[in-house]
């Protein structure tokens, strides 16, 4: 069985053909509202906080305390998952957290997107002092006894994945990225008594915050996961209309970030 029939697994699909139906159009509203700030900018309009979510900036609330394995976080890296050599080097580099990307630092073409699933889910599962690759010189690769805590960076909201079509239509690259790594992977992080780690890119409202939350509760519920086993464990602003929502998007995945 080549790796893309090991990744898009027959449940693996039906769960992406759930969530693809679920927010699909929720996704392209997400794109539509971006498009009408920019027109406001472009007019003149400058960005500012929001007066309909005061209340929560002035509200009485807190996220949830951090897991233990995120108590420790002074030095993170990131790198491409398409290369498992790369992947192990990087959970063995002495950093406290490792995002694999699948996003700016990886070229998205569909064989680095599917072998970067196929190598998470092979070092998720892995033992230490595992042989899990070999250079033809002989160089082995294998995990440490302690390696950096694993967090996963989805493709941003504007991209699609090409190569796979829903009812005629593309699926989003955000949808294929945390569906796939989800279901491939949840079941061994637990066992292990870890978390899911998602790093989401490209933010820019609190609107867009409250669809992620939604789409990992959908996610967690297909797959008979406990509430809140996805974490938000990083946010990337990189927009001003972020910047002045920092606080609302921090809300909308309280029991998640």
């Amino acid at each position: 069985m080549d790796l893309t029939h090991q990744i898009l697994t027959p449940e693996a699909l039906a769960l992406l053909m759930e969530l693809h139906k679920e927010f699909a159009f929720d996704r392209e509203r997400i794109l539509l509202n971006r498009q009408i700030f920019q027109e406001k900018v472009d007019e003149g309009k400058l960005p500012d906080f929001l007066s309909e979510t005061k209340h929560i900036r002035e509200g009485d609330w807190k996220i949830v305390e951090p897991p233990k394995e995120l108590e420790k976080r002074r030095v993170e890296i990131t790198g491409p998952a398409g290369k498992i050599n790369m992947v192990i080097n990087a959970l063995n580099s002495g950093a406290d957290i490792y995002m694999a990307d699948a996003e700016d630092s990886e070229s998205p073409t569909w064989k680095n997107i599917i072998q970067g699933q196929a190598n998470l889910r092979e070092v998720v599962r892995a033992k230490p002092g595992e042989v899990l690759y070999r250079n033809p010189d002989g160089k082995e690769y294998k995990l440490d006894e302690k390696t950096a805590v694993l967090m996963f960076r989805p493709r941003g909201w504007h991209l699609l994945e090409k190569h796979v079509e829903i009812g005629g239509r593309h699926v989003a690259a955000t949808i294929f990225d945390l569906a796939m790594y989800v279901y491939h992977n949840a079941e061994a992080l637990l066992d292990q008594d870890k978390y899911l780690h998602i790093y989401f890119p490209k933010m820019q409202s609190y609107r867009e915050a409250h669809l992620v939350h939604h789409l990992l509760s959908m996610i967690e519920d297909l797959c008979s996961l406990p509430r809140n086993t996805v974490k938000v464990s990083g946010i990337l602003i990189e927009t001003l209309p972020a910047a002045f929502q920092m606080e609302e998007i921090l809300f909308e995945l309280q029991s998640r970030s």
